[in-house]
């Protein structure tokens, strides 16, 4: 949900050559929609030659709804601990409501990190690089987001039957839970469904069971 883009280093770094990759940040000042940010996201997809678009948590929406527009030569779209609306249904409803800005003021403790987040064995280099990338976007920002990731419908509509969709969801998750796995499979009901043992940020700590899954799934070489 920061959006910064820093946080997939140690996916790129496994990801074979020959196959090319651009990360899209948000902007981490200015709140902005799902429908803006899509479209900042579309903006930079390839205009020619095959490609997926990865998404993970926060991002699945705006990835599903760039699915049912097909742009380009969109072959698929993963899901990473991701949904495709109100992951956590009427909950989220409830913690809406909360003084989410006046939370995300709060620094962001190891216990949370662990917790729920990156799992109880991540190294201090992991834990400072989450605390690093979520300090940089402004309280406001994130409680936006959040706020509309919980209640905003963005990503219910179908998609495009051409286009392939993977859902990857992390074992161990303790942020997303039954809601966002539903959510995909109503949006999608022919998606390839993968669960890895990770914890919810599970490109940062799990990315080789990320990749592996890719791999046997023939989206990447």
């Amino acid at each position: 949900m920061d959006g910064t883009g820093q946080l997939f280093e140690a996916f790129l770094k496994l990801i074979p050559v020959g196959n090319q990759t651009k990360i899209v940040a948000y902007p981490d000042q200015a709140y902005l929609s799902y429908e803006e940010l899509e479209e900042i996201v579309a903006r930079e997809l390839p205009v020619s030659g095959e490609y997926i678009i990865v998404a993970e948590s926060f991002s699945g929406p705006i990835a599903l709804r760039l699915a049912s527009r097909a742009p380009g030569d969109l072959q698929a779209v993963v899901l990473v601990s991701s949904f495709a609306y109100r992951p956590l249904g009427w909950i989220g409803s409830f913690l809406a409501r909360l003084p989410l800005t006046i939370i995300f003021r709060l620094p962001l403790t190891d216990f949370v990190s662990r917790t729920f987040l990156l799992g109880g064995s991540v190294s201090r280099h992991e834990l400072s690089q989450v605390s690093q990338a979520i300090g940089q976007v402004r309280p406001q920002v994130l409680a936006g987001r959040l706020k509309e990731a919980l209640t905003s419908d963005y990503g219910k509509q179908k998609v495009n039957a051409a286009i392939r969709v993977v859902a990857i969801f992390a074992q161990y998750d303790r942020i997303l839970g039954r809601w966002s796995r539903q959510s995909v499979t109503e949006v999608c009901p022919k998606s390839d469904v993968v669960i890895i043992p990770a914890p919810h940020l599970a490109l940062q700590v799990a990315p080789m069971a990320v990749l592996s899954a890719l791999q046997k799934l023939g989206l990447l070489s």
